[in-house]
């Protein structure tokens, strides 16, 4: 016990985050928004079996087509299943584990983040327990399974405090490369919003200039996915990502959702006719905690405390980020067109969550002890009362793994979310789901057949065309062409036996891209080499 007393706050925010995600400690499956992952993580498994590295093209998806799904949907989301798959665990254990682990990797960053910037201990419990215990934390989880992005948005912490450390003790930090790394590879929209942030940061505490090392190491071992994802993006069909439902101008919310409104549902943002949207709230005890905070501003305003300033900053911050989820921001939106592919203002009232928790503990630390104290155990009690309700799944179902890659569910898997980066070749989908002689084989990767003909035919292949795609007929390669309509890939043949061999592959950009990082891997396992033997000679 003696041992772990002094850690005895950090023990207490694990504890507390292992209670908000006790319900995926399961093998049950349980419905979401984005109900996509068990299927699409299979694909990926499917793609590390045959070799394909990096993993870019998935064949089942694309009413069974396949399309480059992986070619610009960051990877770390699949990839940490995936592997726990492959040592035995099904997949949807493996995608319930994986989220219960980011509830421990949000409660650690901030309680050391609220630790370092409060000088406290029981602050630093209190941080990690409002980041914890947010309601859109629940939403994120339970009711839309934005898996990718509530991974970043619980990676953010800690990239925020490796920050201030290396300012604080004039080192570089070793880990922040693979960090930002990890960002970029796994949601991109998070990665967007959470790199002006942390320039920001870095500005704050005089670090920027590491940082921009540090952010081009971590884009650098990422570019294998970002260059390809940036670069092709034309080749795929996007406009569906931003129009009708997706229209950020659908998704606004009100004040009164924002801080008045308090109730809990699974639906969605649209489905429903308001009020029976998915709720969007602060939540009270964040709010109420919120205007303590600005009271202890107008309070605390004569005194020049650098903490004081920086609460300033980060309830400031707060403040901009909750106000482009409201409808008072449509000129913000309009004039910033690339704001459209965040699709849902709201989302920012996920993101808000770090400046508010970090505003409200930095003020917190400037009361008198006993009444810092007293708060912070007030708020814990009140909290875990207040979200206990939130952090759950509507109710588990008895899908299995198999129901979903290969039962009733493989339809209509294969079709959702069709049209995210469909390739630009296919205008009209086929009314049918591909058919296979009993000749062919198909890997995630390939296709083989063999045609025999009286007559030269094109033919028409169960494949959407894409850049990277190669042929081979009777040994020897062949050009290839797309259906002017269907956009799949079509071939001459003669007559006669045809043994047909598709192989998707690399381009010269992704492999120039794959080779930057492997050079960027390289140099950043290089930079770690330097900056430990540089901090060990400072220690000396």
């Amino acid at each position: 016990m003696r041992i772990l007393f002094p850690h005895r706050w950090l023990i207490l925010a694990l504890l507390i985050a292992a209670f908000a995600g006790r319900f995926l400690l399961t093998t049950s499956h349980f419905y979401t928004h984005d109900d996509m992952q068990v299927f699409r993580v299979n694909e990926y498994v499917q793609c590390l079996k045959d070799g394909q590295l990096p993993c870019r093209w998935s064949a089942s998806l694309g009413k069974g087509y396949g399309y480059p799904l992986f070619n610009f949907y960051p990877p770390l989301i699949y990839l940490i299943p995936s592997l726990l798959h492959l040592i035995g665990l099904p997949i949807i254990l493996s995608l319930n584990l994986m989220m219960f682990a980011s509830f421990l990797l949000a409660a650690w960053g901030m309680y050391l983040l609220g630790t370092a910037l409060a000088q406290s201990s029981s602050l630093g419990f209190l941080a990690s327990a409002l980041y914890t215990l947010y309601p859109f934390h629940a939403i994120n989880v339970f009711v839309r399974g934005v898996y990718a992005e509530n991974l970043a948005w619980s990676i953010f912490p800690m990239i925020l405090y490796l920050i201030f450390e290396q300012s604080r003790r004039n080192i570089q930090s070793r880990p922040l490369p693979f960090l930002l790394a990890i960002i970029y590879l796994t949601h991109l929209i998070g990665a967007v919003i959470i790199t002006p942030m942390i320039i920001l940061w870095s500005l704050y505490f005089r670090s920027l200039t590491r940082l921009l090392t540090q952010i081009l190491l971590g884009m650098g071992m990422a570019s294998f996915f970002l260059l390809p994802a940036l670069a092709e993006k034309s080749l795929v069909q996007t406009q569906s990502m931003i129009n009708g439902y997706y229209s950020f101008t659908n998704h606004y919310v009100s004040f009164y959702q924002l801080f008045g409104q308090y109730r809990w549902s699974y639906d969605a943002s649209l489905w429903s006719a308001a009020p029976d949207e998915m709720p969007y709230m602060v939540g009270h005890i964040h709010t109420a905690l919120l205007g303590i905070a600005i009271g202890a501003i107008i309070f605390l305003a004569y005194r020049n405390s650098k903490k004081l300033i920086l609460a300033g900053c980060m309830l400031s911050a707060a403040s901009i980020l909750l106000f482009l989820s409201h409808f008072k921001a449509d000129f913000i939106w309009q004039i910033i067109p690339p704001l459209a592919y965040i699709q849902f203002p709201w989302r920012f009232i996920a993101w808000a969550a770090l400046p508010l928790t970090l505003g409200i503990t930095l003020l917190l630390s400037l009361l008198p002890n006993k009444l810092s104290y007293s708060l912070t155990l007030i708020t814990i009690f009140s909290l875990l009362i207040y979200s206990s309700p939130f952090f759950r799944p509507r109710e588990y179902d008895l899908l299995t793994d198999s129901d979903i890659i290969a039962g009733k569910e493989r339809n209509e898997q294969q079709v959702k979310s069709l049209y995210d980066y469909l390739p630009q070749t296919v205008k009209v989908i086929p009314e049918d789901y591909p058919s296979y002689s009993p000749t062919s084989i198909r890997t995630s990767n390939s296709y083989q057949d063999t045609i025999d003909l009286t007559e030269p035919t094109i033919a028409s292949l169960p494949i959407f065309y894409y850049p990277g795609w190669k042929a081979k007929v009777n040994g020897l390669s062949q050009d290839i062409t797309s259906h002017p309509q269907s956009g799949l890939i079509t071939l001459s043949l003669k007559p006669g036996l045809n043994n047909i061999l598709l192989h998707f592959d690399n381009t010269p950009l992704r492999s120039f891209a794959n080779l930057l990082s492997l050079l960027s891997l390289a140099l950043s396992i290089l930079y770690v080499i330097l900056n430990s033997n540089g901090q060990k000679h400072k220690a000396h």
